[in-house]
C-alpha cells in the first residue's frame, strides 16, 4: 500500500498512530510506508517524562523533562539544567511546559514561573511579570501547530500529540519517553521477489522486449516494454508463461547487427538464439578438444566488434573473438596464438568489454584494464604502487565511454576511476579516482551505464551517479528506497518513458526517474559544541561567526552536525581550512580537530550531503582566529632583532678594543724589554725608562721605573721573588700582579722570565760565553733547566739558536 498525502489519507495516518499509541510496543509495519524510532533513557535521553516539545528556527528540537532541557540534534541528547553559582533562581529542574520567544529564546515553565534558556550562554534567567502574563496568555503549543497539518477530530485532540517538524515527521510523547512517526512514500516497484536470485544480465532487444536473467534459479525473464511479463525462456528456445529454468545461468545478452541474440553463460558456454515460429532455434558452442575452439565455458560479457565479429569475456579464458571460416565458427584465443595477446598476460579473468566509437577495445578484468587498438597489442594497465595516477584497484568491474575520449573503469574496492584516452597508444592511463575519500559515497562499484552527462552505478547497497561535467557525486541509499536493498553486478537499464531498471540480489526493481530528480530538504549546518584545550565543552556555540583563542588555546575540536531528522540519513560530511584548500571528507564523522595552531586567521568551511548522500548547497563558515603569543608578535621579531644588533655591536667593540689593548701591552712590553738588554749603566736605564711609551700615564711610568729598576738589578739573581718586588715597588702582591697585567699583558713571573730570556738571545748572539755561564748571567742555577725553558719559548735549543743568529 502505498500512502497519499490527500485528507483521508492523513486521517488514516493518525488512526494508525492511535493504534500504536494504544499498544505497549509498536506493531509490525513496511518500512517503506511507516518508520516508528522510539528514544528513551537508553537513547541519552535525561527523564523518560517528557512534557513538552518544539523545534526553534535554527531547525533543533527541544524537549522539556522533569530533568532539565534537552536539545536533539538527531543524533545526540544535549542536557542543560541550573547548576549551584549559575546565577540561576530557578528551584528545581522540572519543566513542564516549554515555549519558542521571537529572541530565539526558549521558555520554560517551572513550578509556577516562566524562565528564560538562553542557546547562547547555556543559563537560566528570570523573566518579568509583563512576560509571565504574556506566556500564560498564550495558548499550549504543543498541539497547535499539528492540528494545522493534519485533520485531527475532537475525540483525538485528547491525545498527548506533540507536533510536526520541518520534515513531516511527527513526535509523539510516550510513557518511557519520545516516538517519532515517519511517513515514507514508497519511490520503487518490484517486478518479482525470489529468495536467492541474483539478476546478472538486464537487456533490451531492438523489438523492445527485456531480458532479465538470474544466477541461482538459471531463468530468464521476458518483459514487454510496459515490463509485463511474456514468459520465461526453456532450454527449447519456446517462450513458456510457466516459471522455468534455462540450460545454465546467463550471464550476458547481446543481439548482434543481424537481429541474432546470443547468450553467454557460466559454465553453459554460449548460445545462439535465431527467430523461429515456436520462439528460437537454439545452437549451442562449448569448449572443445579443436584448436579452434572456444576455451573458456564461464563467459560474462559479449561486444560486437567494427568488423561484426563476436568478441566474448571469459572468466578464465581470456578473450575469445568468434568469426567464420567456410561456414564453421572459429574461436581465436591465447591458446591458438590469437594476435597481439602477450604471453606472459596473467589478465585471462574478463569481467566487461567495451568498443570505443575508434573501435578502441577496453576490457574490465580481475587483474586491471585491457586496452587494444587494431593492428597493436593488448596492454594491461594495473595498480602501480609508485604512481599516484595509475589504476586505483586491479578488481575492476566494468567500464563505460563518455563522450569518446573519456574511459571510466568501475571498480571492486576503488571507486571509480576516470582516464583521458588520447595517450593510448603511449601505454600510460592517467587515472582520476572517484571514491570515498573525495566524495563520492562507496568504494564499491559495480555495473554502471552512461545517460547524458551522468553516469549511473550500481553499488553493493545503493545506487551512486557522478555528473562528469561538474564532479558532482550522490548516493541512493535505504534513506532513498524506504528499505534496506542489495544492487547486483548487472548493469542498470534505463527505457524510453524515463523508467529505471535495476537488479538486486534477490529480484528486480524499477522506479521513476523522477524520483531522483526530486527536490531534497538541505540540512542547515548546526554547531554542536566546542572543545578547547584544557577547558571545558562549550555546547553553547552555535550563534559564533568567529572564534577567537587565545595564545594558549592552540589545540581544540569543533563537533557540528547536519540538522536531518529522517530516519536512516545517510549524511556525510567534508571540511576545508580556508577557500583555497582542498575538501578533507570525513565520511560520517561530524567533528574537526586542529592541534597546535600556528597563529593567524583561519576560515573553516563546513559542508555536508542531505539525506539521500547528495552534497548539499549549505557550506557554512567559521572564521578562527589564533593570537599570538608575545614572542610570536612582530614587536618581539622587532626586538629581538634590535638586541641581536645590540649584542653584535657590542662583541665587535669588545673583540676591537681588548685587541687595541692587546697591542698595546705588547709594544710597552717589547719596549720595556728592549731597555733591559741595553748595557748600559742604572741612571741611562732609568732614564730610558721614563717615557718608553706615550699612551701610559705618568704614574703607570713611574711604577714601570721602579720594576725596571729591580729586574735590571736581580735580573742575574735566581733567588729573586715576587715579593721582593712588591716592595720595591711599594705595592702589594696582588696590586704588582694586577698593575703588570694591566700595563704590558703579563704577570711579574712572567715579565721576569721573558727579560732573562731577551738577556739570554742577546748573549747568545753577541758574545761566545758558554751555554752554563749564560743561564748564571739570566739567573737560571740549572743549564739543563735552562735550555728546557729557552726551547719551549723559542723553539730552538741555546746552542741552535746561537749557530742561527751567526749564519
Amino acid at each position: 500500500m502505498i500512502l497519499k498525502s490527500s485528507g483521508a489519507m492523513r486521517f488514516i495516518r493518525l488512526l494508525f498512530v492511535f493504534a500504536l499509541l494504544s499498544m505497549p510496543d509498536p506493531m509490525p509495519v513496511d518500512a517503506q510506508h511507516c518508520i516508528i524510532r522510539d528514544f528513551g533513557e537508553d537513547d541519552g535521553l535525561a527523564h523518560w517524562h517528557v512534557t513538552s516539545m518544539l523545534q526553534d528556527s535554527y531547525g533543533i528540537l527541544w524537549f522539556g523533562t522533569w530533568n532539565g532541557l534537552e536539545r536533539f540534534d538527531g543524533e545526540t541528547f544535549t542536557l542543560f539544567k541550573s547548576h549551584p553559582g549559575d546565577q540561576s533562581v530557578m528551584p528545581n529542574d522540572r519543566i513542564r511546559n516549554i515555549k519558542l520567544g521571537r529572541d530565539n529564546c526558549i521558555y520554560c515553565y517551572n513550578e509556577n514561573e516562566w524562565y528564560r534558556f538562553n542557546p547562547t550562554t547555556g543559563t537560566f534567567s528570570t523573566v518579568g511579570q509583563t512576560m509571565q502574563r504574556a506566556l500564560d496568555l498564550q495558548p499550549r503549543q504543543m498541539n497547535t501547530s499539528i492540528w494545522k497539518r493534519y485533520p485531527i477530530t475532537r475525540e483525538m485532540k485528547g491525545l498527548n500529540f506533540s507536533m510536526a517538524d520541518r520534515q513531516g515527521n511527527i513526535w509523539l510523547i510516550i510513557p518511557t519517553g519520545i516516538r517519532q512517526v515517519s511517513f515514507k512514500p514508497s519511490t520503487f516497484r518490484r517486478l518479482w521477489t525470489q529468495r536467492n536470485a541474483e539478476v546478472k544480465c538486464i537487456y533490451q532487444d531492438r523489438t523492445g522486449h527485456i531480458w532479465i536473467s538470474t544466477k541461482e534459479d538459471s531463468k530468464v525473464r521476458i518483459y514487454d516494454h510496459n515490463l509485463r511479463l511474456i514468459g520465461y525462456l526453456t532450454p527449447e528456445g519456446h517462450i513458456t508463461a510457466n516459471p522455468t529454468s534455462f540450460v545454465q545461468p546467463v550471464y550476458s545478452i547481446l543481439q548482434d547487427h543481424k537481429g541474432t541474440i546470443w547468450l553467454g553463460s557460466k559454465p553453459g558456454g554460449l548460445f545462439k538464439l535465431q527467430k523461429s515460429i515456436t520462439g528460437f532455434a537454439i545452437t549451442r558452442y562449448v569448449k572443445g578438444t579443436r584448436r579452434n575452439s572456444l576455451n573458456c565455458n564461464d563467459i560474462y560479457d559479449i561486444a560486437e566488434g567494427p568488423d561484426g565479429r563476436l568478441w566474448l569475456a571469459t572468466m578464465g579464458g581470456g578473450i575469445n573473438i568468434m568469426t567464420n571460416r567456410k561456414g564453421k565458427a572459429v574461436f581465436l584465443n591465447k591458446d591458438n596464438s590469437l594476435k597481439g595477446w602477450p604471453k606472459a598476460m596473467r589478465a585471462n579473468c574478463v569481467r566487461r568489454l567495451l568498443f570505443s566509437p575508434l573501435s578502441e577495445l577496453y576490457a574490465a578484468t580481475t587483474e586491471g584494464l585491457i586496452t587494444y587498438k587494431k593492428g597493436g597489442e593488448f596492454i594491461l594497465h594495473a595498480k602501480e604502487p609508485d604512481r599516484q595516477t595509475s589504476l586505483s584497484c586491479n578488481a575492476t568491474m566494468d567500464v563505460a565511454m563518455y563522450g569518446g575520449n573519456h574511459v571510466y573503469v568501475s571498480t571492486e574496492s576503488g571507486g571509480v576511476n576516470e582516464a583521458g584516452v588520447a595517450n593510448l597508444g603511449s601505454g600510460q592511463l592517467l587515472f582520476r579516482h572517484y571514491n570515498s575519500m573525495n566524495g563520492l559515497n562507496s568504494d564499491i562499484t559495480q555495473g554502471m551505464v552512461i545517460q547524458g552527462q551522468t553516469l549511473w552505478i550500481a553499488s553493493s547497497n545503493q545506487v551512486l551517479t557522478l555528473d562528469m561535467r561538474r564532479k558532482r557525486t550522490a548516493s541512493f541509499g535505504t534513506n532513498f528506497w524506504g528499505e534496506p536493498l542489495r544492487f547486483s553486478e548487472a548493469r542498470p537499464l534505463r527505457l524510453a518513458d524515463g523508467r529505471w531498471l535495476f537488479g538486486l540480489l534477490d529480484g528486480a526493481i524499477t522506479v521513476n526517474e523522477r524520483q531522483f530528480a526530486r527536490k531534497s530538504y538541505v540540512p542547515p549546518i548546526y554547531l554542536t559544541n566546542i572543545s578547547i584545550k584544557n577547558q571545558p565543552n562549550d555546547y553553547n556555540v552555535n550563534h559564533l561567526d568567529t572564534l577567537v583563542l587565545n595564545p594558549n588555546e592552540r589545540s581544540l575540536t569543533i563537533n557540528f552536525k547536519a540538522i536531518d531528522y529522517t530516519p536512516n540519513a545517510n549524511i556525510r560530511y567534508a571540511t576545508r581550512l580556508d577557500k583555497d584548500s582542498a575538501w578533507l571528507y570525513l565520511d560520517h564523522i561530524h567533528a574537526a580537530s586542529f592541534l597546535d595552531m600556528q597563529p593567524g586567521t583561519y576560515q573553516l568551511h563546513i559542508k555536508s550531503t542531505n539525506a539521500h548522500g547528495e552534497w548539499s548547497d549549505n557550506e557554512r563558515v567559521l572564521t578562527i582566529v589564533v593570537k599570538p603569543r608575545f614572542t610570536e608578535t612582530l614587536w618581539f621579531k622587532i626586538l629581538l632583532v634590535l638586541i641581536i644588533a645590540a649584542l653584535t655591536t657590542t662583541g665587535c667593540y669588545t673583540y676591537f678594543y681588548i685587541r687595541r689593548i692587546r697591542r698595546k701591552q705588547s709594544a710597552t712590553l717589547k719596549a720595556y724589554l728592549d731597555l733591559l738588554n741595553k748595557q748600559q749603566d742604572r741612571t741611562h736605564v732609568h732614564q730610558r725608562t721614563e717615557r718608553p711609551n706615550n699612551s701610559l700615564s705618568p704614574e703607570d711610568e713611574r711604577f714601570m721605573a721602579k720594576v725596571m729598576a729591580y729586574v735590571e738589578r736581580e735580573l742575574g739573581n735566581s733567588d729573586a721573588n715576587l715579593n721582593d718586588m712588591a716592595a720595591a715597588t711599594a705595592t702589594s702582591l696582588s696590586g704588582l700582579n694586577r698593575k703588570m697585567k694591566s700595563i704590558v699583558g703579563l704577570t711579574p713571573a712572567e715579565f721576569l722570565f721573558e727579560a732573562r730570556i731577551k738577556k739570554a738571545c742577546t748573549l747568545l748572539s753577541t758574545t761566545e760565553a758558554p751555554i752554563s755561564d749564560i743561564s748564571w748571567q739570566c739567573g737560571f742555577t740549572d743549564p739543563k733547566y735552562f735550555s728546557k725553558r729557552f726551547k719551549a719559548s723559542k723553539g730552538l735549543s741555546p746552542t741552535e739558536y746561537r749557530a742561527s743568529e751567526k749564519e
